[in-house]
């Protein structure tokens, strides 16, 4: 264990560490001693052992008190705070170590008795004696913190569930412990070789760790080579609400992710099962920074145990669709020109066929209910555009004509290549591929795929949604005409015949809904994720996204669009028998949920994490997630016991990550404010930089952070909340900023900041910087126009100038108009330009050359205006990028800005 803790730093001080005699409590209590702290050995039956270490410890002119003790004998317990009492008079420090339960020849509930009711008897007796600003530590193991997520071994699993009820039950003490000053943190770590639980373990199932597939088991480590732990979080008890919530890791696990480090984010897309639920396919991606661009395959796992291999092997494939005869999986990957074109394999593996050849790449597709026919939808360029015509490049194409209040879109560029609807007959993957023809005068091009497709729609109309209906005779989709003369985000359904495309209204504009999402369940009922915009088809902000079923007398919601939100970015529906599955986001979570057609509402999912797809069968749910030690795995969730069925995130924590710690604010007027603060390793004080999400309808979550892991490598805190105007929080919480920007949130951020810096010394209030991209590069403007404490400011891809975004951004037509309203005074007293004069704190602007959300010119106007008046200005802007560098740009790319950030905040924050 290394000594983090300066020496002489406890001295003064008591501490108590149960199971103290071996192991990690005999590593802790020399930790202690090691920094001058007066230390209790506890042991059981270990008295040499435990008089042997006493003896060290005492040579390095410390006091040692060594107490025997049964931890399951309330007698025996209160004898040993007896004695502790008549020696040191009181204790700084208690370390719930000691734990059991494997031993043989005990009782049924013994685990249960000495992990739980134990520990809660240890720190009730221990109150007493606990000082003002005392801290009580309760070691468990990874396996047991994540018990409920992530199984474990079947012989440790009781003593698992045993941990995690002692944690529970101490966690009930917080409010107790906080009102008098004690502060209480949860430690967990990885199972250590040569412990006592992992020698029994072994004893009694030889080779039980071994066996344990990759991913559902912590690593077991080597003592004295490696050992990590890490805080964990908790929730504020419903009812109470406290300053702050502060809980923190004795140990923290070295930091080490660097920009390049962004290499090891492997995300898991959207799962396909099968109808039987016997395997799963799945998509990962990845920034790689050799081929400067995202690159994954497809995978297979088979359940329920399985271990996942690689399904294809090309540069980025993706959206898998299995058939309805689970013989073959259908998905998109890009042919020579870098087009996405559709592709079919065999389930179990084989070189893929290629079924499409679109000029303009396909976005979507979907089987037909017998699996003889593929849907597919892909953008039509006008011929001559867009390399139709080889050799003319986009300068020497003709003008475009613009007529409607929309003409171009973030990523895509012009909307001048609508997507259209088309059927093909999916090819056998057993067939003879298709040579190249040998050179001749009248040579014909070589053959690439095996049936021309069937186009069913045409004209400018762009189509959203693939769905077939379950007789396979209609399409379902959501037309998107480009208006004349004012938004309307009101949409229609409607279904197009596969033969001979006739189309008819499954649902118009009069029921108000923007629909995300069209499904159909296998008894044909027709669902939606939808929200309701209003008759003026504009009321937008904090969308109250809802799962509808649509009846004969029209959609009906099943959902509360007030505190259940169903439109995190990705989200999706899919079917257990009756019930649907959908994905809730909330407090920086995303939880999966079911809902039945009676509007009941169960969790399946929860927990430290965040669903970012889902397929389920008979009960067999699998899911993708993220979590604050992964950027996505697979897990298999089948009634209350869930499954990790990879590991992809071993390599983000080989390099190191900082879990940050939970905490909750009370802001100025009373209202709580959540969110979370990372730090390096040591007691600092470390230079905190405020962190500020974008959206503003979005938010943090709990999944790993490149953006925070790289600052707190380089040696800065790290802040960071939801703020009102978040999502997550319920739609009064997003909808309280409307028209009036800059107030409640700019409140929020700042006072969760001053909270969570006054109640730590570790972070240095007169040393801060603030950053923030989108709606957080507004934030940051916003912050450093009226407050300027910060030695440093970088505003990324800002929302900065309201009166200019309307005729710039392609969201102008709507997004302004509904934030910040359209009265000229009422815009610019909401308007970062409209106080850039009291900017006085240096800045980096930050922005991307092809950002159509945020446009350059919103970043170009705000740095012109600091220069003018003399602030402390650089810009730095990246080619060929959009809006969404940060998460889809060019790795290398993402690495350069990194680098420019960090050099950045090396100048104007140094950590030194």
């Amino acid at each position: 264990m290394s000594q983090t803790l300066p020496s002489g730093s406890l001295s003064g001080k008591t501490a108590l560490v149960t199971g103290s005699s071996r192991g990690i409590g005999a590593d802790t209590v020399r930790y202690f001693a090691e920094a001058g702290a007066n230390v209790v050995i506890n042991f059981r039956n270990k008295a040499p052992r435990a008089e042997k270490l006493a003896a060290q410890l005492r040579g390095l002119g410390v006091e040692a008190l060594v107490v025997g003790a049964d931890l399951t004998d309330p007698a025996s317990v209160q004898a040993m705070f007896d004695e502790v009492q008549r020696t040191f008079g009181g204790l700084d420090i208690l370390v719930l170590n000691a734990s059991g339960g494997m031993e043989s020849g005990m009782a049924e509930d013994y685990a249960l008795l000495l992990n739980r009711d134990a520990q809660v008897n240890v720190l009730e007796t221990a109150l007493p004696l606990l000082n003002a600003d005392a801290r009580v530590v309760f070691v468990t193991s990874h396996q047991a913190h994540f018990i409920r997520t992530t199984p474990t071994m079947p012989e440790y699993e009781p003593v698992a569930l045993s941990k995690r009820a002692g944690e529970d039950a101490l966690r009930e003490r917080i409010p107790a412990l906080e009102e008098r000053g004690i502060g209480f943190t949860v430690v967990s770590g990885d199972m250590i070789e040569g412990t006592i639980t992992a020698t029994l373990l072994e004893r009694a199932n030889p080779g039980a760790i071994a066996r344990a597939p990759r991913g559902r088991r912590q690593a077991l480590q080597r003592r004295g080579v490696r050992r990590r732990s890490r805080p964990c979080r908790g929730r504020p008890r419903a009812g109470r609400q406290h300053p702050t919530r502060r809980r923190h890791g004795l140990v923290r696990r070295r930091v080490s992710m660097r920009p390049i480090d962004i290499e090891a984010l492997v995300s898991v897309g959207r799962p396909a099962l099968s109808s039987d639920g016997a395997f799963a396919v799945f998509a990962t991606s990845r920034p790689d920074l050799a081929a400067d661009r995202g690159v994954g395959q497809l995978w297979r796992v088979d359940l329920p145990g399985g271990a996942p291999r690689r399904l294809t092997r090309g540069v980025a494939d993706r959206s898998p669709r299995l058939s309805p005869d689970d013989r073959t999986v259908a998905f998109l990957r890009a042919d020579e020109r870098g087009r996405a074109q559709v592709f079919v394999a065999p389930a179990t593996g084989g070189e893929p066929v290629q079924v499409t050849d679109q000029p303009g790449g396909v976005t979507d597709l979907a089987w037909s209910p017998d699996g003889i026919r593929i849907a597919f939808s892909a953008r039509v360029p006008e011929q001559g555009r867009y390399g139709t015509v080889e050799g003319r490049d986009a300068a020497a194409e003709p003008p475009r004509r613009i007529t409607g209040i929309r003409w171009h879109a973030n990523g895509l560029g012009y909307l001048d290549r609508p997507s259209h609807l088309f059927v093909v007959d999916a090819p056998s993957t057993d067939a003879e591929p298709f040579y190249a023809p040998a050179p001749a005068l009248d040579a014909p091009e070589k053959r690439v795929v095996a049936a021309e497709p069937t186009r069913l729609t045409d004209g400018d109309t762009s189509w959203s949604g693939v769905v077939w209906t379950t007789d396979g005779n209609e399409l379902l989709s959501v037309p998107d005409v480009i208006e004349t003369d004012r938004r309307d985000l009101r949409d229609r359904v409607i279904a197009i015949a596969v033969d001979g495309g006739a189309q008819r209204e499954v649902l118009g504009t009069a029921t108000d809904l923007s629909i995300s999402e069209v499904a159909v369940a296998p008894d044909g009922t027709l669902f939606l994720l939808a929200n309701d915009v209003g008759p003026g088809g504009m009321d937008f902000v904090a969308p109250g996204v809802a799962l509808y079923v649509l009846d004969a007398e029209g959609p009906r919601r099943l959902t509360d669009a007030g505190t259940v939100d169903l439109g995190e970015v990705g989200s999706h529906v899919s079917f257990d028998g009756a019930d649907i599955l959908v994905q809730d986001r909330t407090r920086g979570r995303v939880r999966l949920l079911r809902v039945t057609r009676g509007g009941e509402v169960t969790e399946v999912l929860g927990g430290d994490l965040e669903v970012n797809g889902h397929a389920v069968r008979h009960g067999r749910v699998v899911a993708s997630v993220a979590s604050p030690e992964s950027f996505g795995e697979l897990v298999l969730v089948e009634g209350r016991e869930v499954r990790a069925l990879t590991d992809f995130g071993a390599s983000v924590r080989e390099r190191g990550v900082v879990v940050p710690v939970e905490h909750e604010i009370t802001g100025r007027d009373g209202y709580p404010v959540h969110g979370w603060v990372a730090t390096p390793a040591g007691e600092g004080p470390f230079p905190v930089i405020l962190q500020i999400h974008g959206g503003p309808y979005a938010s943090y979550g709990v999944h790993v952070f490149d953006e925070t892991q790289v600052l707190v490598d380089a040696g800065y805190a790290v802040v960071y909340s939801n703020p009102r105007g978040s999502a997550g929080y319920g739609r009064e919480h997003g909808r309280s900023i409307r028209q009036r920007m800059g107030t409640l949130d700019f409140f929020d951020v700042m006072d969760f900041f001053d909270g969570v810096v006054a109640a730590d010394p570790r972070l240095d209030g007169d040393r801060v910087g603030v950053m923030g991209g989108s709606y957080g590069g507004y934030m940051t403007a916003w912050v450093i126009a009226h407050d300027h404490r910060f030695a440093g400011a970088i505003v990324e891809r800002g929302f900065l100038d309201p009166t200019a975004f309307p005729g710039s951004s392609d969201i102008g037509s709507f997004f302004g108009q509904e934030y910040v309203g359209t009265d000229p005074a009422l815009v610019a007293s909401q308007s970062p330009m409209a106080v850039v004069d009291q900017v006085r704190t240096p800045t980096l602007v930050l922005h991307s050359e092809l950002d159509f959300r945020c446009p350059l010119e919103q970043a170009t106007r705000y740095y012109a205006a600091l220069k003018q008046q003399g602030t402390e200005a650089e810009m730095l802007i990246f080619p060929g990028e959009d809006h969404e560098l940060t998460r889809g740009g060019r790795p290398q790319h993402r690495v350069q800005r990194f680098d420019a950030v960090l050099e950045w905040w090396r100048r104007h924050l140094p950590t030194a």
